[in-house]
């Protein structure tokens, strides 16, 4: 009798084990289902969110659940920190679209995939500032206007600005480095004046400045020069002739006669000047003044900076453009073979 009690009471032990194990199976399982699907892929419909610099993956989750990205928060942030994602989530402004994992949210976030707003722009070589203004402008980075205050203007904390002449036209003439700039939809003009400023301070190496010392120039007197040979010369293949050209007269106490500087005056590009336009009573006139203009004309490409650093040696003294499309220059060691060749290209 008695062991017939024992059994029955072990038999009811083991329905009872069996029963908890069944549950906790099912609560495992039930868990187990609950987490998977709350991992599973959520179809975005391009939700912008944005992250604060010092938020937290708790935040950072609840952010998510709330835009709808994630399914659960509590599960998201578990998921991330077993998968060591916790304090990798960069600041930004992201935009999720399309049907996206955990994973791939996560990794968009960790490398920092945010929303490019940046306007893209480009200063070609040889513009004016008033060239400058007038693309930047166009392109809804700001109010002309506003950029010739600002290239007006002589407070500006570069070593390159300090030594400028009194009768300089626009301080920072020739030093807007002509390249390829990235800035913020909302950046000030400021900003994008500034962006160009440090790209020429971070372009113009110690090599320029030694080989600038060895010449005995000013970083000024550089890039007046390196503006002028820009606006001459077509052909990358005769900026270094056109350079020594300009040193040769200016070592025989000659003017430069640059038609470029003239223009510079008129803020026009002529294909011939007239007697007029020689006779402007300015500074930057290189047919009435012995010397360098007082300040550059235009923003100079590093090849013609690279010119006037290393100018070719010769006896030339003039130079005359072929009208036959080439963009070549006829050079002459004399006036009269100068006015020949003028003479030829124009009959032609």
């Amino acid at each position: 009798m008695v062991q017939l009690i024992i059994r029955k009471k072990l038999q009811n032990t083991r329905d009872q084990l069996l029963v908890i194990g069944f549950l906790l199976m099912l609560g495992i399982s039930g868990i187990y289902f609950y987490v998977v699907n709350a991992l599973q892929p959520v179809e975005v419909d391009d939700t912008e969110i944005i992250i604060q610099s010092g938020t937290n993956m708790d935040e950072v989750s609840e952010i998510l659940e709330e835009k709808e990205v994630v399914r659960n928060a509590t599960i998201f942030r578990f998921y991330a920190i077993y998968n060591n994602y916790d304090g990798k989530i960069q600041a930004g402004e992201y935009l999720f679209t399309g049907k996206l994992s955990p994973d791939e949210i996560l990794e968009k976030m960790i490398h920092g995939d945010v929303i490019d707003r940046s306007i893209r722009f480009t200063i070609p070589e040889g513009l004016r500032v008033d060239q400058v203004a007038r693309r930047l402008e166009d392109q809804g980075l700001g109010d002309k206007e506003k950029y010739i205050e600002l290239f007006s203007s002589d407070d500006w904390d570069y070593w390159f600005l300090e030594d400028f002449d009194e009768g300089v036209k626009f301080p920072v003439e020739g030093f807007l480095y002509p390249e390829t700039y990235n800035v913020n939809a909302d950046a000030t003009e400021k900003e994008v004046v500034k962006k160009m400023l440090d790209q020429f301070d971070k372009m113009f190496t110690e090599k320029y400045e030694r080989k600038m010392e060895n010449r005995d120039v000013s970083v000024v007197d550089l890039m007046t020069l390196a503006s002028i040979v820009e606006r001459e010369a077509v052909r990358d293949d005769e900026r270094e002739r056109i350079a020594g050209v300009f040193y040769n007269r200016l070592e025989n106490n000659m003017r430069l006669e640059s038609c470029a500087t003239v223009e510079y005056i008129i803020q026009e590009n002529k294909p011939v000047l007239s007697y007029e336009d020689t006779q402007i009573e300015s500074p930057y006139n290189t047919y009435r003044n012995n010397d360098l203009p007082p300040g550059p004309i235009a923003s100079p490409s590093s090849s013609s900076i690279e010119a006037v650093l290393n100018p070719e040696e010769h006896e030339y003294l003039f130079f005359v453009s072929k009208l036959d499309g080439s963009g070549k220059h006829v050079f002459s060691k004399t006036y009269q073979e100068h006015e020949v060749q003028r003479t030829i290209q124009i009959q032609e």
